[in-house]
């Protein structure tokens, strides 16, 4: 049986990576608007 903190840490994971995401393809879209 899974405690509540384990599934909050699964839920910062999954937010984590969805922001990085973000990040990185407006990263990439500035790279794009410098050249």
């Amino acid at each position: 049986m899974r405690t509540v903190r384990e599934h909050g840490a699964d839920l910062d994971d999954i937010v984590f990576c969805c922001f990085s995401a973000a990040d990185l393809a407006l990263y990439e879209t500035a790279l794009n608007e410098a050249r």
